[in-house]
């Protein structure tokens, strides 16, 4: 996400009507500190989940926007960025449902053409990964999403936990399985 956007939207929310209280101006200010502290990792999850820049962006202003919506109350939540990054992993989810877009492999990285791999062994790699992005997209929701933000997003089992709502054993066990299948469908393509 841009800085300049995460920057523009941290100045709204910081500066509140002149008939809000004092609470309400400290929530405000306290949501405009984590669009500057979280924005890029609501961004990412977004990201994760979509597919598209756009309405990754999208999803972030919504998260923050619900979390204004809280006021002072905003002021009590205990781990504000679990919080924001469950909202939007379910705000992206439900974006990604209702527009059931496949997504889109990303480009190889420019680093290779420069360094001269050939046409024949991009090709390869990219297959390979289509390949591996169709298994991953083939594994059940309650598997994929936690081996997403684990691999991708490099998050541990606890963060991953507060954003899905399970228990950090549950994750770690989804982790397991969604491995040990992938691992299995790999070996079974060779």
């Amino acid at each position: 996400m841009a800085a300049a956007t995460l920057s523009a939207c941290a100045r709204e929310l910081s500066a509140p009507c002149a008939r809000a209280g004092a609470a309400e101006m400290a929530a405000a200010e306290a949501v405009a500190a984590a669009v500057r502290q979280h924005g890029r990792t609501l961004y990412r999850i977004a990201y994760l989940v979509l597919r598209d820049a756009a309405d990754a962006e999208e999803v972030v202003q919504e998260s923050f926007l619900r979390a204004w919506r809280q006021g002072p109350r905003w002021l009590k939540v205990e781990r504000p960025q679990a919080w924001l990054a469950r909202v939007a992993w379910r705000l992206a989810l439900d974006r990604s449902r209702r527009r059931r877009a496949p997504s889109v492999a990303p480009p190889l990285a420019l680093e290779s053409v420069a360094a001269g791999v050939d046409a024949e062994r991009q090709a390869a790699a990219r297959q390979q990964l289509a390949r591996v992005q169709a298994l991953i997209a083939a594994l059940p929701r309650r598997l994929r999403a936690p081996l997403l933000l684990s691999s991708l997003e490099e998050l541990n089992s606890r963060q991953i936990a507060a954003i899905l709502g399970v228990p950090a054993v549950t994750v770690r066990s989804r982790l397991q399985r969604a491995r040990r299948m992938l691992r299995q469908r790999l070996e079974r393509m060779r």
